[in-house]
Formats: C-alpha cells, sequence, structure tokens
C-alpha cells in the first residue's frame, strides 16, 4: 500500500515545477505504460497498480517486481488524473538525450504558443512517426511532459527531443535552414523545393504563427483547400500533412 506521503508525491508530480525539479513525471494507463517500460526499462522509477492489473501483466513486469507498489482502486483513484481510472501508473524519469541525437537532421519542427496538450502530442507522435527526432518549441507552448501530453503523444516522449528556445536564437543556431511557416497567406507548400534542410514553423491554434515568427521566416506556406466551409486545419493534422510531404 501506499503511504500518505507516496501519495502526496506522486500527486505532486501533476504539477509542472514539482516535476521540473524531480526529473520525474507520470505516465498513466496499461498500454501506456507497457509502451514506456519496454522502451526505457532503465528509467521507470515506480509502478502503481492494482492487483487485478499485476496478475494480469505478470510475465511483462516480472524485471520490475521491486519497485511494484499494489493499491486499491480507491486508493488509485486519488492519484490518477485520468477520468476513467485504468489500473497502473509509472513514474518515468526525464528522457536524457545525447549530443548526436537527431534521426533526421533535415527537417524539424518550430512550434509557436501551442497550448493544446492534445494538439502537442498528436504532433510530437506523427514526428516520431516520420522519424523527426527534434521539435523547437516557443517559450509558452503547454509542457511536453504535461500527463495530457503524454497520453496523446504515447511513448514518443522519449524519443522525440523537446527544446525550448526563442525564435530568433533558433535562427542562429541553425542559420543553413530555410524556415516555412504556416500561414492561411502562404504559397501551396507543393510548390516549395525539397533539397534544403527545413523547419517547419506552426502556430497558436487560435491564432496562428506569432507576428514576430511570421516577419522572420524565409518563406509563408499553406495546404490548398476545397473547403465545404471549415476556415483552418487542426495544427495536428496540419503538421502531419507538412512532416509527411517534407520528410
Amino acid at each position: 500500500m501506499l503511504s500518505k506521503n507516496e501519495i502526496k508525491w506522486i500527486k505532486s508530480l501533476h504539477d509542472k515545477q514539482q516535476r521540473y525539479n524531480d526529473q520525474m513525471f507520470v505516465a498513466e494507463g496499461s498500454r501506456l505504460v507497457l509502451d514506456l517500460i519496454s522502451t526505457k526499462p532503465n528509467d521507470l522509477v515506480s509502478l502503481v497498480a492494482t492487483k487485478t492489473w499485476i496478475l494480469k501483466n505478470q510475465s511483462k513486469i516480472a524485471p520490475f517486481l521491486d519497485i511494484i507498489k499494489e493499491i486499491t482502486e480507491s486508493q488509485f483513484q486519488q492519484i490518477s488524473k485520468l477520468s476513467s481510472t485504468e489500473e497502473v501508473l509509472a513514474i518515468i524519469k526525464f528522457p536524457t538525450w545525447s549530443e548526436a541525437h537527431s534521426p533526421n537532421p533535415e527537417i524539424s519542427l518550430f512550434l509557436d504558443q501551442i497550448r493544446d496538450p492534445g494538439n502537442m502530442g498528436t504532433i510530437i507522435r506523427t514526428a516520431d512517426w516520420f522519424g523527426i527526432g527534434t521539435i523547437y518549441l516557443s517559450p509558452g507552448c503547454v509542457d511536453p511532459l504535461n500527463n495530457k501530453v503524454i497520453q496523446a503523444s504515447m511513448s514518443s516522449v522519449v524519443r522525440v527531443k523537446t527544446i525550448e528556445i526563442e525564435f530568433q536564437n533558433l535562427k542562429q543556431r541553425l542559420g543553413e535552414h530555410q524556415f516555412l511557416g504556416a500561414s492561411l497567406n502562404g504559397i501551396s507548400y507543393l510548390e516549395i523545393d525539397l533539397k534544403s534542410p527545413k523547419i517547419i514553423c506552426l502556430g497558436n491554434e487560435a491564432n496562428g504563427l506569432s507576428s514576430n515568427v511570421l516577419g522572420q521566416c524565409d518563406q509563408l506556406i499553406s495546404i490548398p483547400s476545397k473547403t465545404l466551409g471549415a476556415e483552418s486545419l487542426n495544427v495536428g493534422i496540419a503538421a502531419g500533412i507538412l512532416m509527411a510531404h517534407f520528410i
């Protein structure tokens, strides 16, 4: 059983400041937890689960028996952030990265003030699918290790590196890249050559790219529309279309 202090500590990790102080995050749900511990077994700090889940997954969790805590469903509800409890929760160390990390250095993303956790998680998961190893975030983006982001991204959060950086600093660092700003007023992305390395810049769900970023992009691009009335694309969908094209 968990002690009151352990319950308090796990609940505290739902707070961003505490997560970064402890360099640990919470992952919930059977599929996500099993995926994470198979991907990064050495980063697992603790498993908290109901007896039913433990018995169901004995063979998969055999290497971690010394760090498993069994709790009741009522206790689990005290520490879970999910609306429907899924019987298991893991405490995972923050991912660490080598200097050489970047599976696809020819393309990356810059996300400007993305606030919705579902969108952030979807973009990270899609980048993982296409082998895009690094995503740059403006200050003010939702925390990529937020519980809801992790749910949407699954275990991709430990494979795709996210770096918070001011746009002008990124331009200085990656001056050889062509910065493409997604905008309703841009030229079709299909007209852009595929030769030079790219940074795809995507903006806030409600307001798009900030004027500062728009003014510094090398080219504004758009996704041609045959809309029946929709004003714009969801930023996660737009990101997926552009990633699929430019890889």
